[in-house]
This record gives C-alpha cells, sequence and structure tokens, in this order.
C-alpha cells in the first residue's frame, strides 16, 4: 500500500500537464510553463512536467519528462521528492491513475480545469451542446466533423442519464481537494456541478491563465492609435471569423480614422485582397498571419481595443495579454471570462453575438476612449496585477499555504 508523504515535504512545486513537451512559446510563453517561470521568478523551485525524452531538450531548463506509464506509477512521483503539484488533467476520469499518483507523493495538489465551468448539459444546455458541436468540427478529424450535429446530441442526450459520464467525473474530481478554474462565474458554475452529484464538495478556487510581464505591458513611449486588434486561429470554427469581418466591415465603414490588424492563421483559401477589392476597407484591415509573441505586444501597445469574436471560450489568454498592454477588450457576455475582462473599466459585453450588437458595442469602447473613460496605463497596471505570472504564481502559493491545514 502507497503512504502519502506529508504537505510540509521541501521538494519543488511541480506543474504537470500529460501532453508531448516542445521547446519555445508553445510550452514556455503560457499556461503551465509561464506558471512555473512566475514561481521560480517569486524564488520558488518550480518545475515543468510533461510527456517526452529529457535528453532531446537543453539541460538547463526547468523540466522533468516521462512517459504516461511514468505519470501514473506512483514511485515515479515519490522519487520526484514534490512540495506541491498542480496538475493539469481537465477533470477527465480517463486520467485517475494519474491523480492517484500524484497524491501518493503529496496531499497538496492542485487541478487546473481549464474551463468555463459548463461541465455537464445541465449546467446550460444550448452552450453545452454548441461547444460540443464546435469542438468536433475543430477537432481535425474527419469522422468528427460529419458526425458532429450527432454527437452533440448525443452528448446533451446524458443529462437524462448523467450518472453514465458526469457523475463518475464528479467522483474523479472529488479525490483533488481544490480545483482552479479561470472566471469567478466558472467557479459557481463548477461548485454548482459539483453539488448535483457530492454531498460534500471540494474546494474550488479562480486562479486565472497567467500573463508574462516581460513583453505584455503597456509602453509609455509607443503612440496609441485608432486601432482595433484581433488574435485568434481563424480557421476554427471557435473563433468565428465570418462574425469579425462583417462586425469590422460596418465599424469601419462609420469610423474612417480607425483601422484593424488581425493576427493568426486564416482559414484555407481565404485571400485579403480578393474578398476586399475595390472597397474603402482596403489596406484598413491588416492580416498578419501567424506572429511571435514579441510582435503581438507591439501591435496590442499601438491599439485601443482588442475585439474577441469567438462564439466561446474558456478563457482566451489573448485577451488577457491585450489588457496588460493597456487595450480593453469587448466580448461575448456569453463567455465566462468576458464580464471579468470588462470589470474595472476595462471593456464592454456584448449582449449577443451578431455583427450589429458587436458594432455596438465597439462603437460604445470608441467613445469610451475619445470621453477619457478608458486609460491605457491605468488598464495596464491594473490587469498586470491580475493576470500577470507573478500575481497568479502567488495567487497559487497563497493557495498552496492553506492547504497546509
Amino acid at each position: 500500500m502507497v503512504t502519502q508523504k506529508s504537505a510540509m515535504t521541501t521538494g519543488p512545486i511541480l506543474a504537470a500537464i500529460p501532453l508531448n513537451y516542445r521547446d519555445g512559446d508553445p510550452f514556455w510563453g503560457r499556461d503551465m510553463g509561464l506558471l512555473v517561470a512566475g514561481l521560480r521568478s517569486l524564488g520558488v523551485d518550480a518545475r515543468l512536467v510533461a510527456l517526452g525524452r529529457r535528453e532531446n531538450h537543453p539541460a538547463d531548463l526547468p523540466l522533468i519528462l516521462g512517459t504516461m506509464d511514468d505519470f501514473a506509477n506512483p514511485d515515479w512521483w515519490q522519487k520526484l521528492n514534490p512540495s506541491a503539484i498542480i496538475l493539469n488533467t481537465w477533470s477527465a476520469p480517463r486520467y485517475d491513475r494519474i491523480r492517484k499518483a500524484a497524491l501518493s507523493a503529496t496531499p497538496r495538489v492542485i487541478e487546473k480545469l481549464d474551463s468555463d465551468g459548463v461541465r455537464s448539459p445541465e449546467i446550460w444546455p444550448w452552450k453545452f451542446a454548441y461547444t460540443t458541436f464546435g469542438g468536433c468540427l475543430d477537432s481535425g478529424k474527419a469522422w468528427k466533423k460529419v458526425l458532429a450535429p450527432v454527437i452533440a446530441l448525443l452528448r446533451l442526450s446524458l443529462i437524462a442519464f448523467p450518472g453514465l459520464l458526469y457523475r463518475r467525473m464528479a467522483l474523479s474530481m472529488a479525490q483533488i481537494r481544490v480545483h482552479a478554474v479561470e472566471s469567478p462565474i466558472a467557479v459557481a458554475r463548477t461548485q454548482r456541478f459539483l453539488r448535483r452529484f457530492l454531498p460534500a464538495i471540494p474546494r474550488v478556487v479562480f486562479i486565472p491563465h497567467p500573463v508574462t510581464e516581460d513583453s505584455m505591458r503597456a509602453d509609455p513611449q509607443t503612440v496609441r492609435e485608432n486601432r482595433i486588434v484581433s488574435v485568434g486561429r481563424w480557421h476554427a470554427f471557435q473563433k468565428n471569423f465570418p462574425l469579425l469581418l462583417e462586425t469590422l466591415e460596418k465599424f469601419l465603414a462609420i469610423h474612417p480614422d480607425w483601422s484593424a490588424d488581425i493576427i493568426g492563421e486564416l482559414p484555407k483559401g481565404w485571400n485579403a485582397d480578393r474578398y476586399f477589392r475595390d472597397t474603402h476597407l482596403h489596406g484598413r484591415i491588416r492580416f498578419h498571419g501567424r506572429l511571435p509573441h514579441g510582435e503581438i505586444s507591439s501591435l496590442y501597445k499601438k491599439s485601443r481595443i482588442f475585439f474577441m469574436s469567438s462564439r466561446y471560450e474558456s478563457f482566451n489568454i489573448a485577451a488577457a495579454e491585450a489588457l496588460c498592454c493597456g487595450c480593453s477588450v469587448v466580448g461575448s457576455g456569453q463567455i465566462a471570462s468576458v464580464s471579468y475582462f470588462i470589470g474595472t473599466d476595462s471593456g464592454t459585453t456584448v449582449c449577443s453575438q451578431t455583427s450589429n450588437h458587436f458594432l455596438d458595442a465597439l462603437c460604445a469602447e470608441v467613445s469610451a476612449w475619445e470621453t477619457g473613460a478608458r486609460n491605457a496605463e491605468a488598464i495596464s497596471r491594473t490587469w498586470i496585477s491580475r493576470v500577470g505570472s507573478k500575481a497568479v504564481a502567488q495567487q497559487v502559493l497563497d493557495t498552496l499555504e492553506s492547504m497546509k491545514d
């Protein structure tokens, strides 16, 4: 029988995610890698744990790599001697062996959910089905795309049979003392989900995704222009590229002194020159494709408004980055993080996901900037203090400290 180690062990804090590791921004510029960087900047011995072979990567990285068998092996975790573990396994029951193995090394395990809190169809039936449908379309698997409506309806029908899947998920979550989600409303939704199945629920806390303070901050020396900026995987159903274009066409027609920068991969075969030929918009909407973080931050610092056209999000790290650079945010109120993002004189929410309602919100933000109701430096300071990697790392440390009892 495996014995559980004391919470007072002095080993490293491990941020673990069962995904194949890659060097660079995919792991160190966001999420768990950036959390490790934030913890280390506070003087904490923190390591990223992922899948792969350690000898294939630079020796100076605070990195531990293993196999799925390692992740499920209590001995492997115990030899790492962690003082705490931040586990990103999305509350999926298929990772129960990993949870149990991690808990064998320390009781101080926080599971990071990366969720808007809609854990089951009864939380919000329409949104659950719509998100499931979109996830199938964006999966990259041909069979899922074809069967997307059927899969969405089948998953929705499980509202009548909660024990088939969602009770199992709640029981998996019950193994962990503390769960972290990325917006205040997601906390409440997750608690409601857990109350449906458990007599006593684990603790659910709000901890946002981290943003790097090194490059994502307002620059007083940079002239802020009348620009809208938007970032996304524009080939994905989730990001709603058609709505982005339709809204910007209407907005720029009535605001001739404004322009827009669109960052990210475009739909296959889509051509801006052909789409905007012989229109007043040619050259006023700039499509940059995929850019490194440094170039994205320079565009944030020149802009006033970040436009989130997404159909759904668990958080939207790009919006948080833009806030840290001094932009305000326009996004749908149906997205859990948007009410949080706009809550500090920092944006406008949209009541319905149509181009006219988005147009109204963008026009309201223009007025807010023109009348002095928006201040880029103040927005930047506030949001670095909320979602900067050091601030988020401190929230994690405070939560872990509360788990010593």
